[in-house]
């Protein structure tokens, strides 16, 4: 059957394919192409202090296992995962390393070695922090900026819609 050009979903893709009797489990998104199937990953890097931020967003955006997390608790950690990946989303506490502080400093290292790629919109980068003057700061450096108590459940989905966009 010539189906064109489509995405699959996992659903699809595991019927198209038969797999249903293999165990293992599929993370992309599968463009069928002329019987070529090219899987396309999507990524996120959170970044945060909080082991709860860290475990809270990281699960409702793998929960449907469409976006692969990547978690690093300090500067230097985010740094080299963002050197040797391309995420589609950069999730990282605007005051990375200095709880209810206004320095945003670290946050601003890991932005500017992504910045070309979230102007050229193939990345999203959000800063966030439930400290109001660290997200005020990030937005003047052009960032955009969320306080992650108001990032509920409903957000967090509409996220993740947008980012398996991207």
């Amino acid at each position: 059957e010539n189906r064109g050009d489509k995405l699959f979903s996992k659903k699809e893709l595991k019927s198209y394919l038969k797999l249903s009797t293999i165990n293992f489990f599929i993370k992309y998104k599968c463009l069928k192409t002329e019987s070529i199937l090219i899987f396309m990953e999507h990524r996120a890097l959170i970044a945060s202090h909080h082991e709860v931020s860290l475990y809270t967003f990281s699960r409702i955006f793998s929960m449907e296992e469409e976006i692969t997390c990547d978690l690093a608790r300090n500067k230097q950690s985010a740094l080299e995962l963002a050197k040797k990946n391309n995420y589609h989303l950069y999730l990282v506490e605007a005051n990375l390393e200095y709880p209810m502080s206004e320095d945003i400093g670290n946050m601003l290292e890991i932005y500017r070695l992504v910045e070309e790629r979230v102007k050229s919109k193939s990345a999203r980068f959000i800063a966030i922090s439930a400290t109001n003057s660290a997200l005020e700061n990030a937005r003047k450096e052009g960032i955009e900026a969320i306080n992650k108590l108001d990032m509920g459940y409903d957000y967090l989905i509409g996220l993740t819609k947008e980012v398996l966009k991207i």
